[in-house]
């Protein structure tokens, strides 16, 4: 996401007919969260293993979207040059990066904060996503080694619990899935309360969650995109006027990450927004927007936007012709469509809706030096086909 600070966007949502863009006054709840992994090493270099196992989350991820859409309203409801992918592995080479210690200043990939399910509350960690529609939790049936860190859901422990027909299921990028049966309860966030709420207190995790910092995920995405085929949180929260305003922000930093709930926090922004349509049933998508590069506009496109990944991706040709105008810069990796470019010479880019600029700064879009060449940085806007469509851009928390 970008403004003209680091990291820093307060994300306004409305839940209408039209998913609008709106911003409301301020009334709401205030949730303070952070920003945890990393896929940049200690000392700056690029993480490659680690952007391999984002990209291939993010391949998963986007896929899984596109059944949920195509079985909930069929494929009408895809992108005009949508397609399936395959799934998308990934190995670990060496030592997985969750080892190394690292500050959430080194370029993180999860959204932090704290929620409650059931009666009495049960509490979790979770990584707020608008990528994704579901939410899901560690159960107390989990028997697999990822799972005993976790804080787990026992529904004999909550009296509003209550088990529902049907499994979730959602495979995730080394090639294990996250897997269990479907309840509702009452799930709280900063103290706003959706009852009956549909989510998966699963039975089995992903290896790759086993040393994250998190107990599940909450997804703050559309309906038609739900694997469980049911309303998302805060669409709950909204309908049983839980929150006063159908509208959540998100402010996006390194450090005092935030996110409103039912309004905008005005503490934490000056200035007016600008309000776009979005132009989707399934995704937060903002269409007709430009790819600024040094003042001049280099591409346009449909534009999502994503807080559960850390990149950015755009067709390939755009991509491609995006890095041939900065000097010196090359390709990277042709399987990724990473680019590498000269560290002391940060090209200016921005996104653009119609309104002002958005800057990637030059720290957002330097994902770390080259291994073994500190002259050269890896770029984060990678040139990737997705399967969601044509001329779609994929924007992450950059």
């Amino acid at each position: 996401m970008f403004t003209t600070t680091r990291l820093s966007l307060l994300l306004g949502l409305i839940l209408s007919t039209a998913h609008n863009a709106f911003i409301a006054a301020q009334a709401g709840v205030s949730i303070e969260f952070r920003k945890e992994s990393s896929i940049r090493r200690p000392g700056g270099t690029f993480d490659y293993d680690a952007a391999l196992e984002q990209i291939a989350h993010d391949v998963n991820k986007y896929r899984t979207n596109l059944i949920n859409i195509k079985r909930n309203v069929g494929v009408q409801g895809w992108n005009e040059g949508a397609e399936l992918l395959p799934p998308r592995m990934y190995i670990p080479r060496h030592r997985k990066r969750q080892s190394e210690n690292l500050s959430s200043e080194e370029g993180g990939t999860y959204w932090i904060g704290n929620i409650s399910i059931g009666t009495p509350p049960q509490p979790f960690r979770i990584d707020f996503d608008t990528g994704s529609s579901d939410l899901w939790v560690v159960g107390n049936n989990c028997s697999t080694l990822s799972c005993f860190s976790k804080n787990t859901y026992n529904p004999s422990q909550s009296s509003t619990g209550a088990s529902q027909l049907g499994n979730f299921s959602i495979q995730y990028a080394d090639n294990t899935t996250v897997s269990g049966p479907i309840f509702t309860d009452t799930v709280s966030v900063g103290g706003i309360n959706a009852t009956n709420q549909y989510f998966s207190p699963v039975n089995t995790i992903s290896q790759s969650f086993a040393t994250e910092h998190l107990d599940g995920i909450l997804g703050l995405g559309l309906p038609n995109a739900s694997q469980l085929n049911q309303t998302p949180w805060f669409y709950t929260a909204r309908a049983q006027s839980a929150v006063s305003e159908g509208l959540f922000a998100m402010k996006l930093t390194n450090t005092s990450s935030n996110l409103y709930l039912g309004g905008t926090n005005s503490s934490l922004y000056t200035g007016d927004f600008e309000s776009h349509p979005i132009n989707s049933s399934f995704y937060w998508l903002i269409p007709n927007g430009t790819l600024v590069l040094n003042g001049s506009a280099l591409a346009t496109g449909n534009t999502i936007i994503d807080s559960g990944t850390t990149l950015i991706y755009g067709p390939p040709d755009a991509v491609s012709s995006l890095y041939q105008n900065i000097p010196g810069a090359s390709l990277y990796d042709l399987m990724t469509g990473m680019y590498s470019y000269p560290c002391n010479s940060t090209p200016h880019i921005a996104f653009n809706w119609g309104g002002r600029n958005f800057n990637l700064s030059a720290a957002s879009f330097n994902l770390g030096n080259v291994p073994k060449n500190k002259t050269a940085c890896v770029g984060s806007i990678l040139g990737a086909d997705l399967g969601l469509g044509s001329n779609v851009w994929l924007l992450g928390d950059r």
